[in-house]
């Protein structure tokens, strides 16, 4: 049986927000005017599968783009969605992907909706997806709003494959140079350490230093491939808790660039995703309350909620926004300009436009910068081994002269 989460009034201002288990939308509105509450947003947040192979199926997001992208098409030619939904069953290349709209179709067939049907399947379609497709529904333009989730869809992954190609052009250079020395240390430094030993005296500091991390790799390397698999673990571990998280956010902020890139991030991810549903249709903060999670950061998400709060109450979606310190005051100002011409949709796809174009910019100057900051630390390193080889050759000369 479906579990719905809903927002209810309560008496002329009070929203009250929850969850109720039942076999349809219908029911969960009777049985909240029953209780004395005024339904205003019901959404679908989980279906009992019954074991079924709804929660097994996974699709990888180009397999979904495609699928979306064809359905489009059908329902643009006036095909039925149910018929539509058939014909991409039967040419869908992947077993996956076959389960996936069998699923989708048989469900439809027993007169549940689209986003209904689609909903039972939360690893492949997100609640941004259903938020859409709901609103797409109602307004009788679901091949519009499914056409437009699609090139969200690609713009986005655009974005982050072009962040995630910014960090690892410098991360393979690291990754190289460490793995240069480390064979260096581990073979070559061995072999010097009797030509060492066999021109006597006292080594210089950074020599004995070297031959010590020789000698450490050489007999424990086992010891630190524990310890460096216990503190990746311990990293991974880290990372996923909510106030490290939020402490690293902290520290990024702090830094100029990261700083930028993060704000650009979060604002265009924030503002395209919000620009999306309110053109769906979607009421105004069941727009907010799905574009939250897109910000990815815990203190943005908590400030986010103070600001739907303020929404609840009346107060315009722009002096939320300022009053809760969510975005730069760029983005409240010109939130605000749209409020007020009747152009909101308009201005949200500007501003998200402009942050794109920003981050853009601004991981062409962190890339730009990462690229000799990596070659002078690795060259640093290098030229520390060199030296710590060349000292004591240079040592004897001396005192043989």
């Amino acid at each position: 049986m479906p579990m719905f989460s809903y927002q209810a009034k309560k008496g002329p201002s009070d929203v009250i927000e929850g969850t109720i288990q039942a076999a349809s939308q219908d029911e969960v509105v009777n049985r909240l005017m029953s209780q004395g509450l005024v339904p205003m947003v019901i959404m679908v947040t989980a279906e009992d599968l019954d074991g079924g192979p709804a929660r097994r199926v996974r699709v990888s997001a180009k397999e979904r783009r495609l699928f979306t992208r064809q359905l489009t098409s059908l329902l643009r030619a006036k095909m039925e969605l149910v018929p539509a939904v058939t014909v991409l069953r039967e040419q869908s290349p992947s077993r996956a992907g076959r389960m996936l709209l069998e699923d989708v179709e048989r469900h439809m067939r027993e007169g549940h909706a689209f986003s209904e049907a689609a909903a039972r399947h939360p690893r492949v379609f997100s609640p941004l997806f259903l938020s859409a497709i709901r609103a797409g529904e109602a307004a009788g333009k679901l091949d519009d709003i499914l056409l437009r989730l699609v090139a969200f869809d690609e713009q986005q992954e655009q974005l982050e494959s072009r962040l995630k190609g910014a960090i690892a052009y410098p991360a393979l250079l690291g990754v190289i140079g460490l793995a240069s020395l480390g064979f260096f240390i581990w073979v070559v430094v061995p072999k010097m350490s009797s030509l060492f030993d066999n021109l006597g005296g006292a080594l210089p500091g950074p020599t004995r230093a070297l031959l010590w991390l020789s000698g450490a790799l050489s007999h424990y390397w086992w010891a630190m491939l524990i310890g460096a698999f216990v503190l990746g673990a311990a990293l991974w571990w880290l990372v996923r808790q909510p106030a490290v998280v939020a402490a690293i956010e902290a520290l990024l902020k702090h830094i100029p660039i990261s700083r930028d890139i993060l704000e650009a991030r979060q604002v265009g991810r924030f503002t395209r995703t919000l620009q999306l549903l309110l053109h769906s249709g979607l009421p105004i903060f069941q727009a907010l309350d799905t574009a939250r999670p897109t910000l990815g950061s815990v203190a943005m998400e908590a400030r986010m909620r103070e600001a739907q709060e303020q929404v609840k109450r009346g107060e315009s979606i722009a002096d939320s926004l300022r009053a809760a310190r969510c975005f730069p005051p760029l983005v409240t100002h010109m939130i605000a300009v749209g409020e007020s011409a009747g152009t909101l949709v308009e201005v949200l796809d500007e501003l998200a436009s402009y942050y794109e174009r920003l981050m853009d910019e601004t991981l062409r100057i962190a890339t730009s910068l990462l690229e000799p900051l990596m070659i002078v630390v690795m060259g640093a390193l290098v030229g520390f081994c060199v030296m710590a080889m060349v000292l004591p050759v240079f040592q004897m000369t001396q005192l043989v002269n």
